[in-house]
């Protein structure tokens, strides 16, 4: 980790947010089903470009991890009270997402809304990605990624929530305290998927002081 700088993301990240994620996640399961091989990497970078690297970072909630001044991996928490959008990004978010999904929009509305019908009833923060450029892989930059919002949970005692369709992912985020919550198989085909809950956790109170 030494020469690895994480601190959230500015909205003028938002195209290395972008590039990032498209390439770390251009191979995984659920985007191969989600958005097939036509201009699928091209299509990624606008999407986390709008996703994260602009609604996220307005909202606080994106994270990067620079090596030599430059953008290697990214992770986006939405929380329950994150603020809107602002206006220009909601009329960018409502013009651009449409035609990156084209007619997988319906698939995936399905496939999404299986997911959430097995999160938890109350709120919590979703782990929306995180995704490391493969050639920096294995250093750990992805636990120290999600440091920052994990410290943050413990703090107010929030529920922690994410959806994987990787099972290596799933023993990454069995060290960081979640578990499996749910596993489904989505209609229309889609990955196999275990929803995963971090819950609760209390910081410790300060010991009173000895007299």
């Amino acid at each position: 980790m030494t020469g690895t700088r994480i601190r959230r993301a500015r909205t003028e990240d938002a195209a290395a947010v972008g590039d990032v994620l498209a390439e770390a996640f251009d191979d995984y399961p659920w985007i191969r089903w989600a958005f097939g091989e036509h201009r699928r990497r091209e299509r990624l970078r606008e999407l986390y470009r709008l996703q994260a690297g602009l609604a996220g970072a307005e909202a606080g909630g994106t994270w990067v991890a620079e090596r030599g001044g430059a953008v290697v991996a990214a992770a986006c928490w939405a929380r329950p009270d994150d603020p809107p959008p602002s206006p220009a990004t909601r009329r960018l978010l409502a013009e651009g997402i449409p035609p990156l999904l084209g007619d997988r929009a319906a698939a995936l509305e399905a496939a999404e809304a299986a997911g959430a019908h097995a999160r938890p009833p109350e709120p919590y923060w979703l782990l929306g990605c995180v995704g490391t450029v493969p050639r920096e892989r294995g250093r750990g930059i992805a636990a120290a990624l999600l440091a920052p919002g994990i410290r943050a949970l413990d703090a107010e005692g929030a529920t922690a929530v994410l959806e994987t369709s990787s099972a290596a992912n799933v023993r990454f985020y069995e060290r960081l305290g979640f578990g499996v919550r749910a596993e489904l198989d989505p209609p229309g085909g889609a990955p196999h998927v275990w929803v995963m809950e971090r819950p609760p956790r209390r910081a410790r109170p300060a010991e009173a002081p000895r007299r």
